[in-house]
């Protein structure tokens, strides 16, 4: 129980030299006339415990200048408070500032005496506020003030109490704050919800990054799982592939089999080309020979050795060969002009084969129509077929143009041959001309030479033909004249074109260019094809390097298989490569997610367990939830106890009502049923409106003697029953300004002799009224000018004697 011991003041307001020793149990009048300094003890007792003023000049909290003396520069308070067996001395100065305006410089001096222990002694202001609070168990200024200081004009001071004051002011009257502040302590704050929320989102963060995990798992298992898909592809692609080639090759061979074959033919035909060309130039020479024969026959005939007649008939015959020249001439026109149609007709077709093939490919490109690669490719080959056409008709124009220049050049020979016989065998004047036995001897030596040539150049021409594996006619062992080589010769040429009409040589050269193009197309097609197997190829080496396995993909297929299993259940690649795309999104929204909330909240997901966040979150939740029942349970017990106070307020109160207003009123109730009402409202029963009515229809001296039979009734409900760190001592400022004599005797006896002398050993009652017995109270003192007019209080001996004795 706290108790005052000792006052001295050195200098206070108006207050000077006051040392005052209090008794341990007694009443205590303080008497004075007004600006005494009464009230102002008390003032001086609030600033010794709290370090602040109880009132000031101003509105608003109080400064400390005021409470030094006008005139003076320095005010000194010193209070000895006995709280149990622990004795507090505060001591408190305060120094008025030279500057004006400037705060007063506070200072204090705690000491702390416990029993058997060494004196503590603090002297910073802070420290000394707490400490003081702590040994009175926390009865702050405000709780003073709402319990055991009723101060003048403020009887009604309870009554205004907000429920949460009114409810801290139980508490610390009853010493039960320490639930409240286990409650307050227990009770689920602001950054405890933000530590859960923390909490939450770390297990979120980690549930996330597992499930990113997980995604990214199965994202991989995907990847495998197409990876294996996209291999099999590309192992059945490369057996395809491989299937193709062979039979392309196959294919290949056989052609260029065939191509060898008429390569054989062709290299044949060429040779009988050449044998055509040496038949064409042997029948020149023996031409060139027989026309120098007869040139040679018509000089004899002019020298006498022949008549004329010879001669006509070499003109003859050169004339009949004329004319089967001229023959031979126009055919081979009509042919030339018949190969330069057929090869115009090529062109043309094959023009417009490659130009139809131009809309379908846009169609094919555009579209995405590949069955129409079918139609393609068969114009393509035709496109190809007329292309070889129109190159073997070109070949024969260009052959036939060289034929028809030979005969043009035969012709030119033969016609000179005719217009030199008819020279020989007519002058210029149209009469015979003789011929000189010298010019006789050089034709005869010039026809000799080209005889022996002709024969020479017609036995080459057998045995080269007979070297083309040709049936050549027995030549005579000797050609002496151009009748038998023309007829020789006439042999060879019939079995030269025999031998070229048994071979078909337009068919055969039309085939061999047809065979060609078609393997220049196939070795294409076989190059196609073994490029996109080597393709395959790669890529099947690629995609086993990265799945692991080691092998150069030239493998069998069973062999690749037992490497690799996942090969044998490979899925369809498109689904699987749609199933990767929507896992690898999964993965990336949740990591983009994890990885957000990580920059939000400072986290590090790699560190983060969902397990353990879960225990961590469940943990931190259940703590929670065992801390908000707690504070609920705490919260209950401290309203039930401080509910409690209000009913013993009403019973103190009907017990003091009738002695205070003099047995007009005995009946009371505070809340009108409500119980959790912002104040309390006395409403006293009206016998004579036989109901309660509210205080604020008495007049002014029922008002205050209700309102001070309120303050008294609180202070008894809400003193502990058993000792302890609250107040042992009360404080009446003027009450009695507004009773009567037999109210204020009534009043006194309450004081002196009732239920507050018997709960409170310190009753302190200032007044300056005198309708009542001052022998009533234990001591007085009397205040005049700020200083001890008369006391009847112990002396320092006295007193202590009086407190050692208890």
């Amino acid at each position: 129980m706290i108790l005052l011991r000792h006052l001295h003041i050195d200098a206070f307001k108006h207050l000077r030299n006051i040392d005052l020793w209090f008794p341990r149990q007694g009443s205590i009048l303080i008497e004075g006339h007004n600006e005494s300094g009464k009230s102002t003890l008390f003032e001086a007792i609030y600033f010794a415990l709290y370090g602040k003023a109880l009132v000031g000049e101003d509105a608003g909290a109080p400064s400390l200048e005021s409470l030094v003396p006008h005139g003076e520069s320095r005010a000194l308070v010193y209070l000895a408070v006995q709280v149990g067996a622990t004795e507090l001395e505060i001591t408190r100065t305060l120094v008025r500032s030279a500057n004006p305006g400037a705060k007063a410089k506070h200072d204090v001096k705690l000491c702390i005496l416990r029993p058997d222990r060494q004196v503590e002694t603090i002297s910073a202001i802070s420290a000394a506020n707490d400490a003081i609070l702590n040994e009175m168990n926390g009865l702050d200024s405000n709780v003073l003030r709402n319990s055991c200081l009723m101060e003048q004009q403020a009887l009604d001071r309870i009554e205004s109490l907000g429920r949460a004051e009114r409810e801290l002011a139980i508490a610390k009257l009853l010493g039960i704050e320490a639930i409240q502040r286990i409650e307050h302590d227990l009770k689920v704050a602001t950054k405890d919800g933000d530590a859960l929320a923390q909490a939450q989102t770390r297990l979120d963060v980690a549930r996330k990054h597992a499930e990113a995990h997980q995604a990214g798992a199965e994202a991989e298992r995907v990847r495998r799982a197409l990876l294996a898909a996209r291999a099999g592809t590309a192992l059945a692609a490369r057996g395809s592939l491989a299937g193709q080639m062979r039979g392309v090759e196959t294919q290949l061979a056989e052609a260029e089999r065939e191509m060898a074959q008429l390569r054989e033919s062709s290299q044949h035909i060429a040779a009988l080309d050449m044998l055509r060309a040496r038949s064409d130039e042997t029948a020149q020479l023996l031409r060139e020979a027989e026309r120098e024969a007869n040139a040679l026959e018509s000089m004899r005939a002019r020298n006498g050795h022949a008549t004329s007649v010879a001669i006509t008939s070499q003109l003859a015959q050169a004339d009949a060969d004329i004319r089967a020249a001229e023959a031979r001439e126009h055919e081979q026109r009509l042919r030339l002009d018949e190969v330069r149609r057929r090869a115009r007709s090529s062109g043309w077709l094959a023009i417009a084969t490659y130009l139809a093939e131009a809309p379908i490919v846009a169609c094919i490109v555009l579209f995405q129509l590949p069955w129409l690669l079918a139609p393609v490719f068969v114009l393509v080959g035709i496109g190809v077929w007329l292309t070889a056409r129109w190159n073997m008709n070109d070949d024969a124009a260009t052959n036939g143009r060289a034929k028809l220049e030979t005969l043009d050049r035969e012709m030119i020979g033969l016609r000179a041959t005719y217009e030199a016989l008819r020279r020989v065998n007519v002058g210029s004047d149209g009469q015979e001309t003789s011929v000189t036995p010298e010019a006789l001897a050089a034709q005869q030596q010039k026809a000799t030479m080209t005889l022996a040539t002709g024969a020479t150049a017609l036995r080459e021409l057998a045995t080269e033909m007979s070297g083309a594996d040709i049936a050549v006619p027995a030549l005579p062992d000797t050609l002496a004249s151009p009748d038998e080589m023309r007829r020789a010769h006439e042999a060879l040429a019939r079995s030269l074109q025999a031998e070229m009409a048994r071979l078909d040589i337009p068919a055969t050269q039309q085939q061999y260019g047809t065979l060609g193009e078609i393997v220049r197309q196939t070795r294409a097609e076989l190059d196609e094809i073994t490029a996109q197997h080597g393709e395959q190829h790669q890529r099947l080496v690629a995609m086993l390097a990265e799945a692991g396995v080691a092998a150069t993909g030239d493998e069998p297929t069973e062999t690749l298989v037992a490497k690799w299993p996942a090969l044998a259940d490979a899925g369809d690649p498109e689904a699987l490569a749609a199933a990767l795309a929507n896992a690898s999104a999964i993965e990336g929204q949740l990591r983009q997610h994890v990885e957000a909330l990580c920059q939000q909240h400072g986290f590090d997901a790699d560190t983060l367990d969902a397990e353990e966040c879960q225990k961590a979150y469940d943990n931190l939740a259940r703590e929670q939830r065992q801390r908000r029942l707690a504070a609920e349970m705490a919260d209950e017990v401290f309203r039930r106890i401080v509910q409690r106070v209000l009913p013993e307020t009403e019973m103190h109160m009907r017990a003091l009502l009738p002695d205070l207003t003099d047995g007009r009123y005995r009946d009371v109730t505070l809340l009108g049923g409500d119980e959790n009402s912002a104040d309390l409202r006395i409403r006293v029963w009206d016998e004579q409106a036989g109901r309660y009515v509210g205080k604020h229809l008495f007049s002014g001296g029922t008002r205050d003697q209700c309102s001070l039979a309120l303050r008294l009734a609180f202070a008894l409900a809400t003193l502990p029953k058993e000792l302890g760190a609250m107040p042992g001592f009360i404080f009446l400022d003027e009450p009695l300004s507004s009773f009567d004599d037999r109210r204020s005797q009534a009043l006194v006896d309450v004081l002196t002799r009732g239920p507050i002398a018997k709960q409170f050993p310190q009753v302190f009652l200032i007044s300056h009224s005198q309708t009542f017995d001052p022998a009533a109270f234990s001591c007085a003192l009397r205040m005049a000018g700020g200083r001890i007019a008369t006391t009847s209080l112990p002396d320092e001996a006295a007193a202590r004697t009086l407190w050692d004795a208890a």
